[in-house]
């Protein structure tokens, strides 16, 4: 489990957005799910676009 603040840190770090706790853990999944989907639509396997958090 992440500390408080943690997401809102780690989306301030990758895009210079600013949000509340919870939606900042919601974009990032979001994120990583936009990467995952682009990843399989490409054919692509190994490497990420987006990394883990």
């Amino acid at each position: 489990m992440a500390g408080p603040g943690h997401h809102r840190a780690v989306l301030t770090a990758r895009t210079g957005l600013n949000a509340p706790a919870n939606q900042a853990r919601r974009l990032l999944n979001d994120i990583a799910d936009r990467g995952h989907l682009e990843r399989v639509r490409s054919g692509r396997r190994g490497g990420r676009f987006v990394p883990r958090i």
